[in-house]
């Protein structure tokens, strides 16, 4: 084989779960599990040489949808589970490559042959880019406006009325009453003629709001 031999000990509290050997014995599939405080099992493929023990590849956050099948004396179809994507790939042992198929379909043909040291790189590839943290969405013309009328039918509105009561009123406890109003109420009016520009600023894509198409990769 082309492939020097991969190097790898399970953890002590991981247990083989399966075990596919192949027709003639050659080439050995296992399935490993263990323990994850963070979420489902823990689950793992190796695929090794049975005649000398030499691991050809080590596959991990890979769990198996349908048992390896073995497509010649050397050749092995994976279909499997990869952190959430599913895979299918061919194994080619003796010549130490491997070939994905598109759509994880394993009735469409594999695509070109790659060295195994490839393995894992074109595995994380597959995997989809998470983007950005939840950012604001694009600001609608009728969210601007209802945020608009609601500013200036209520708040606004009531702001000026107890304007009004702190000069009519008949003893100094209404106009203090009137006056505490207009602090409360004009505070809700500025922060709501704050959050109507940003609403703007957003859908105008401007400083306080990214433009449609930005993104930001972790």
């Amino acid at each position: 084989m082309e492939e020097a031999s991969v190097s790898w000990e399970p953890e002590p509290d991981h247990y083989l779960r399966h075990t596919f050997p192949s027709p003639d014995g050659s080439l050995r599939v296992e399935d490993w599990e263990g323990p994850n405080e963070r979420g489902p099992a823990y689950r793992s493929l190796r695929i090794l040489d049975a005649a000398t023990g030499e691991i050809l590849a080590v596959i991990g956050s890979a769990a198996c949808t349908h048992p390896p099948h073995f497509l010649r004396l050397d050749e092995v179809l994976l279909q499997f589970d990869y952190g959430g994507v599913p895979i299918a790939l061919t194994i080619h042992a003796r010549a130490g490559t491997f070939a994905l198929h598109a759509d994880a379909n394993p009735e469409v043909p594999a695509g070109p042959a790659e060295p195994l040291v490839l393995l894992h790189q074109r595995l994380a590839e597959r995997r989809p880019r998470y983007g950005a943290l939840a950012l604001p969405q694009e600001v609608t013309l009728r969210e601007v406006l209802l945020e608009g009328c609601m500013l200036c039918g209520a708040l606004l509105m009531t702001v000026a009325a107890l304007i009004v009561l702190v000069f009519l009123a008949a003893s100094p406890r209404e106009r203090w009453i009137a006056t505490g109003g207009v602090l409360l109420f004009g505070a809700g009016a500025v922060w709501s003629l704050a959050d109507l520009r940003r609403m703007r600023l957003r859908r105008k894509g401007g400083p306080a709001g990214p433009s449609k198409g930005d993104s930001h990769d972790w």
